[in-house]
């Protein structure tokens, strides 16, 4: 229709122009009706014949609402696995035991114990063997006498040996036990050896060389209980065995050590548990400070209403003291 009245229109402007004015005119209005209509097809309004299809819009993508971020707590920790890596056994065709090990120099190890299968005449006798650092067996040897003998501890000394402490029935006075002492040489062959104690039975737990080239054992006494108890047991001696002082620590009933350890000040820390001082009738782990020559600083107990123990005791960096429970 457009197109039409265009037509109509350029023919009666035709007849009616005279001049070259209006000819020019005429043009310019034709194509001012041109362009009107490319508008109105391309640009269509309201009131245009021509209806041109919207494109419709893209679906909007609803944008995801994100939560907000939670962490966790930390999860409990578990314990890790513990992996086996190597296990042996010692001894012959009777009972033997084991009751102290240290790693070695030399990256092996050195236990202390006790042996029914090698013991004199039938007996029990103290029990040491070196072996290397995969547990093979390099030596053992024993020590003690016809009766009963054991050995508790084991410390490698400064020049190679071994330090051992436990008790001897072989060679305990009167019959009794004595606390039993014996240095050996880097394959175990006996250097010397002595006993401590008195008229009844007594025996050390825990030994350590001391930074004068002594050592410093402690255990627990019948001997020199008070009022018949057992006491805990301290002593001192230089670097042949020979006493140099000894103390007891408790009260009335029965108190004893089982670790000992030189502390930085030249004096000594010494773990237990202690009857006498325990929680209504209870055993308490039992932990003493002295001075360099055995004299009490101060003491504690700890635990609750039923039987506690310390088995071990170590200085810190801290300079304070880290018990293990019995």
């Amino acid at each position: 229709m457009v197109g039409l009245a265009i037509g109509l229109a350029i023919v009666l402007l035709a007849t009616r122009i005279k001049s070259f004015q209006a000819i020019i005119a005429t043009i310019l209005i034709i194509l001012v009706l041109i362009v009107s209509v490319v508008i109105t097809i391309y640009m269509p309004g309201q009131d245009s014949e021509t209806t041109m299809k919207e494109t419709p819009s893209p679906p909007t993508t609803p944008i995801p609402q994100i939560p907000p971020t939670v962490i966790p707590s930390s999860p409990t920790p578990t314990p890790q696995s513990t992996i086996l890596i190597w296990q042996n056994i010692y001894g012959g065709l009777d009972d033997d035991a084991a009751y102290s090990v240290q790693q070695t120099a030399d990256g092996g190890y050195i236990i202390a114990g006790e042996s029914d299968s090698y013991g004199k005449s039938g007996s029990t006798n103290a029990y040491l063997v070196k072996t290397d650092s995969k547990g093979n067996e390099q030596w053992s040897q024993t020590f003690g006498g016809l009766d009963s003998d054991a050995a508790h501890s084991v410390q490698q000394t400064t020049d190679g040996g071994y330090i051992i402490a436990g008790y001897s029935y072989s060679y305990g006075k009167s019959g009794s036990g004595d606390a039993y002492l014996v240095k050996t040489d880097s394959e175990g062959n006996e250097q010397w050896s002595q006993t401590f104690g008195g008229l009844d039975s007594d025996y050390f737990f825990s030994v350590r060389q001391t930074t004068d080239g002594g050592y410093i054992i402690a255990g627990h006494s019948y001997s020199y209980g008070k009022s018949g108890s057992t006491d805990a047991y301290l002593v001192k001696t230089d670097s042949e065995g020979n006493e140099q002082w000894s103390q007891t620590f408790g009260g009335l009933d029965s108190d004893y050590f089982f670790s000992v350890r030189q502390t930085t000040d030249g004096g000594y820390i010494i773990a237990g548990e202690s009857d006498s001082y325990g929680k209504s009738g209870s055993t308490d782990a039992y932990l003493v400070k002295t001075d360099s020559e055995g004299n009490e600083q101060w003491s504690q107990n700890f635990g609750g209403l039923d039987d506690d123990g310390a088995a071990s005791v170590q200085q810190t960096a801290h300079g304070r003291y880290r018990l293990g429970r019995r």
